[in-house]
């Protein structure tokens, strides 16, 4: 029998590309007070510290879409798996990093938005950790904006400074709080 006859496989659709977002709390009430919110189209989130939110998205070219347990389905994606594929997509924003500093605060940027995303990768924290010779302090002020210095009485009251002065009206603001990375995870440090 002649190829040509036989019924051609269907194409299989490739795993679309979930990049992580770090989200403020508020992000969560907007959502809810949104008109017909349901929980399958309601966006996946985790809590991570303090008043920080992991959520997720799918990368569909010119945009990005929440992800939801609804478009889960759709894609073929477990919510297990979510962390995960996020992650591993979003190492190669974090290959390309920029730090600058006026030689107390450093500012972290990272393309497409990921900056907030560095949160989620320890391993870069204890890098930076040990390249200062000192713990640090982080601030999480946008999603395009990570500052850090030393999480001594100096650093903290320059972090504290610079982000009273931080418009946090902006849909991509975060947090107020500075945070202190571990081999244990995030904290919160005492104001």
């Amino acid at each position: 029998m002649f190829s040509f006859f036989k019924k051609k496989p269907k194409p299989v659709d490739p795993t679309p590309v979930v990049v992580p977002r770090i989200k403020h709390k508020n992000f969560l009430v907007a959502i809810d007070s949104i008109p017909g919110m349901t929980d399958e189209s309601r966006p996946v989130t985790e809590a991570l510290v303090g008043d920080l939110y992991l959520s997720y998205a799918i990368d569909i070219g010119p945009s990005y879409i929440s992800v939801t347990p609804a478009n889960l389905r759709d894609h073929n994606l477990a919510q297990a798996d979510l962390r995960r594929l996020a992650e591993t997509n979003g190492l190669a924003a974090m290959r390309k990093i920029h730090v600058g500093t006026d030689g107390t605060i450093h500012e972290l940027a990272a393309p497409e938005n990921m900056a907030a995303c560095t949160i989620l990768y320890p391993a870069l924290w204890q890098q930076i950790e040990k390249e200062m010779g000192c713990p640090v302090a982080v601030a999480f002020p946008h999603r395009d904006i990570v500052l850090y210095a030393p999480a001594d009485s100096k650093g903290i009251t320059a972090l504290t400074e610079v982000i009273g002065q931080m418009n946090f009206e902006d849909t991509h603001a975060l947090s107020r709080l500075l945070y202190r990375p571990s081999p244990a995870g995030w904290s919160v440090v005492a104001a």
